[in-house]
């Protein structure tokens, strides 16, 4: 969600949280625009995060209601980072970006000259996985999700991506 014209919110479930393989490529890599760490919140509404395909991917499918409030982490973005994790989810052919609403656990931000804080209710930019195999909704549903977890094999980055077919 914009509060400015070139800086968005962004609600990071998997790959690209704190800690999490990917993490790099969102806030040390300013090659590709800048990204602020502002808080922690969870969706206000339950959906599926489920780990699949052979890579050990997270996806976040667009089916509310079912699954959990799934945690994550709240960024401020430039719009060059926008393009870039739009490239790097490749929306709107893979993942879709879509917006949602998000309770802040902690953290603050300032919406047009508003201060939310824990308990408020943001709109963020979030990732979905449209093209998920229905078999994908009989998978475990996390509620945050880590790498090195006793619920699935870890994320893995040493192939190359694969489609739903090699799940």
């Amino acid at each position: 969600m914009s509060h400015d014209k070139d800086q968005h919110y962004v609600f990071v479930y998997g790959t690209l949280k704190t800690g999490q393989p990917n993490h790099y490529y969102l806030t040390e890599d300013f090659s590709t625009g800048k990204a602020t760490l502002l808080g922690t919140g969870e969706t206000m509404h339950a959906f599926p995060l489920v780990v699949a395909t052979v890579n050990n991917l997270p996806f976040l499918l667009p089916v509310e209601g079912k699954g959990e409030n799934v945690q994550g982490e709240i960024y401020e973005i430039d719009d060059q980072k926008l393009y870039w994790l739009d490239d790097f989810e490749s929306h709107p052919s893979w993942y879709k970006r879509e917006i949602i609403e998000i309770r802040l656990m902690d953290g603050t931000l300032k919406v047009e000259g508003q201060v939310m804080t824990k308990g408020d209710v943001c709109q963020c930019w979030v990732y979905f996985l449209p093209g998920y195999k229905p078999e994908m909704l009989a998978l475990k549903m996390l509620k945050s999700y880590a790498s090195l977890s006793p619920d699935h094999l870890p994320y893995n980055t040493n192939e190359e991506m694969t489609s739903l077919e090699d799940t």
